[in-house]
């Protein structure tokens, strides 16, 4: 997977057992400097440590401090505004698995932007 944009906070060196994971799709992105927009602007929320989007999966992941409150609407707020929809939103413990592709097709909660 090609990453396009990336944010980290410093305080990412935390035990694993106080961050959680959230992976979701994005629709509407066009460019590699819209990924990198996103990242920029979801790295400002409280309790966001990282940030990856990709632009030609359409897929987010982040980091999130697991005592933070729910992101998703924050999320949601940034992208409306840059013209992008969210959906397929999921946040759980981080267990160390490797990264798997959301499926933009599958995200029902997304209009088809092409």
């Amino acid at each position: 997977m090609a990453l396009l944009g990336l944010y980290v906070q410093p305080a990412l060196a935390q035990d694993a057992a106080s961050v959680e994971q959230v992976q979701a799709v994005i629709a509407g992105l066009r460019t590699p400097q819209e990924a990198f927009m996103v990242d920029k602007h979801l790295g400002h929320i409280p309790g966001v440590l990282l940030t990856r989007t990709d632009q030609h999966t359409s897929n987010l992941y982040m980091l999130v401090r697991a005592d933070s409150p729910d992101q998703q609407q924050a999320v949601r707020a940034a992208l409306v505004k840059m013209g992008l929809h969210l959906g397929c939103w999921t946040r759980t413990p981080r267990n160390g698995e490797p990264f798997t592709h959301l499926d933009p097709d599958r995200c029902d909660e997304l209009p088809h932007v092409k």
